[in-house]
């Protein structure tokens, strides 16, 4: 341990005092009520949706699974839910009974893919008005439903051993039904786009972070402390 160091002290109680400054107002909504971060969070959402559309890709392969039929059944946790997990499925063109809560369904895998892709496609591009208006519920919920369904039919088509059927399925869940969720109301930018925010943001990231650690350094040998390797 050394002799405590005035002049360190005073510039680490700078540097750490100014670093919380700054770190205080990245949660001020001073960007017209919107917080630096918020701000940020949202720019990096929108350059990230730009890159993960598959959506058109999944449609042109479902043409491979039309007039393939699939049973699935799920139990629901209470009747308004099987209802209207019933209600969607017909809506796809599915058969479909109820019974003591318990949906059974029967269609062309295909088509009710189809269905389903559109459905994320209009959420994907924010126009869940048009899914809203279809199913009369929450455009959201729909989307939902739709993705606990899909990890149902795909367990199902995996105990059938329909492997390339449920690989697909699993396509569909993850790549553009949770997509399509995780992103709605968010709009999609390029990066190139947002080139110059972009950079300035991960320097700024950059220098912050070296900041905290002389904060820290200084004011370590200003109280006289010294870090050895023994």
């Amino acid at each position: 341990m050394l002799a405590p160091q005035r002049k360190d002290l005073s510039l680490g109680i700078t540097l750490m005092a100014s670093f919380i400054l700054i770190l205080a107002s990245l949660f001020m909504p001073i960007f017209k009520g919107v917080t630096p971060m918020n701000f940020m969070d949202r720019l990096y959402n929108s350059i990230s949706k730009g890159s993960v559309y598959y959506i058109d890709q999944l449609q042109s392969e479902t043409v491979n699974y039309r007039g393939k039929s699939f049973d699935f059944s799920w139990q629901a946790e209470t009747p308004a839910r099987a209802d209207r997990m019933a209600a969607m499925f017909k809506n796809a063109g599915a058969n479909v009974t109820v019974s003591q809560m318990l949906v059974t369904v029967n269609g062309d895998l295909g088509l009710i893919l189809d269905r389903i892709l559109a459905d994320s496609d209009f959420m994907f591009n924010n126009q869940g008005e048009t899914v809203r208006d279809r199913y009369q519920l929450d455009e959201k919920t729909v989307l939902y439903e739709w993705w606990t369904a899909l990890k149902g039919v795909n367990k199902q088509l995996n105990r059938q051993k329909r492997f390339q059927e449920a690989k697909f399925v699993n396509a569909v869940l993850t790549k553009a039904v949770e997509c399509s969720y995780n992103y709605y109301g968010i709009g999609a930018r390029n990066i190139m786009e947002q080139a110059t925010l972009v950079v300035l943001s991960l320097v700024f990231y950059v220098i912050y972070t070296v900041w905290l650690g002389y904060a820290i350094l200084f004011l370590l040998k200003g109280f006289g402390l010294k870090l050895e390797q023994h």
